[in-house]
């Protein structure tokens, strides 16, 4: 474990932990540079599944240059209990006949099934 991240897991831990203000507090006050604008940042994803956010990660490091990436997963997550087809028949439900073939055609990544 590098030093960021075990420092991450350590505030992480901290009861009184002041998060790092916004990229807006920070750009209104002027004083930071451009280089220290972003020190950490958070992409939450449902399901957790690394195919889905793949993507995000690699254009990120494309534009500013990822050190570091922490994937974290936590147990026992409710996405989990969820097959493919359960969440197909779902959204089939919410919406027209027109759209099912298209649902049909989606891969969601379920663990479970």
């Amino acid at each position: 474990m590098t030093t960021t991240i075990a420092s991450l897991l350590e505030r992480n831990k901290a009861v009184n932990h002041t998060p790092l203000p916004y990229i807006a507090e920070r750009k209104g006050h002027g004083r930071a540079p451009p280089r220290t604008m972003i020190e950490v940042v958070v992409h939450r994803i449902a399901g957790g599944n690394i195919r889905h956010v793949l993507r995000d990660i690699l254009i990120l490091d494309a534009l500013v240059k990822l050190n570091e990436i922490a994937i974290v997963h936590h147990t026992d997550c409710g996405t989990l209990r969820f097959t493919d087809e359960q969440v197909r028949a779902a959204l089939k439900k919410q919406t027209n006949e027109t759209h099912w073939a298209k649902i049909e055609e989606m891969e969601f990544g379920a663990v479970s099934g």
